[in-house]
């Protein structure tokens, strides 16, 4: 733990196990896109993702994430057909 953890917000915790446990608290849709979309460790993106409500953010992060346990929490918290369909007919068709 660094000093500067002192003074910043759990979800910014160097350590990526208190960011992840942090997310759990969390209401603020705009800071859990932020953390959905920018954290360094997956296993806090997908935290992130699976408090999401925001059907864009969710289709974005399910096209585009790097982890594919990542990509499959955004699928599965996404409730618009047409943009599973979507997904379905072309993203997952072109990864190898």
């Amino acid at each position: 733990m660094g000093i500067l953890d002192l003074f910043r917000p759990r979800w910014k915790h160097s350590k990526w196990e208190i960011r992840e446990s942090a997310v759990s608290t969390l209401t603020d849709q705009a800071v859990l896109t932020g953390i959905a979309k920018t954290d360094s460790k997956s296993d806090v993106r997908k935290a992130a993702t699976k408090k999401l409500t925001d059907q864009t953010v969710l289709a974005e992060i399910a096209r585009t994430d790097t982890s594919l346990w990542v990509r499959v929490s955004a699928v599965k918290h996404l409730t618009h057909q047409a943009v599973l369909a979507g997904i379905a007919k072309t993203d997952l068709v072109s990864r190898p």
